[in-house]
């Protein structure tokens, strides 16, 4: 036998049927609103704050360029100075290892009878750079 009658009753009790309603003033409303404090700043400074980051960012990166830049051409301009230095001295160098070919060239010449020191051994009236000696079976 069932515990009910099919229309809401039951059998275990006289009387009249019981369900359970609303109170006739209705339920209390249920709060559901968070009141929760604000944490952190609010997002227009923040985006505003990233945002002089960024640019914060970009004019450290041009200046350090235009400093890079500057460097750059203090340099290149202090070779092209020291050129005429450096210049002057390997031709001075030049200078001087000639003179001791030529000092060396008499000396082992000096047997040979026509030569003539110094005399280019081209048949060219147009100067022709040295050929820089290399030196065979020696360390440097």
């Amino acid at each position: 036998m069932p515990a009910h009658d099919g229309q809401g009753g039951t059998f275990l009790g006289k009387g009249p049927t019981l369900q359970d309603r609303p109170p006739a003033q209705g339920f209390p409303k249920i709060r559901y609103q968070r009141n929760l404090p604000a944490k952190g700043p609010h997002g227009l400074i923040t985006f505003i704050g990233g945002l002089g980051a960024c640019l914060g960012g970009m004019y450290f990166v041009i200046e350090g360029r235009d400093k890079r830049f500057r460097l750059a051409a203090e340099k290149t301009s202090g070779r092209i100075a020291m050129s005429a230095v450096l210049q002057a001295e390997a031709d001075r160098t030049v200078i001087r290892r000639q003179f001791q070919d030529l000092k060396a060239e008499e000396m082992i010449m000096s047997n040979v009878n026509g030569w003539k020191v110094g005399k280019s051994v081209y048949n060219t009236d147009t100067y022709v750079a040295p050929v820089k000696p290399v030196n065979i079976g020696t360390k440097r």
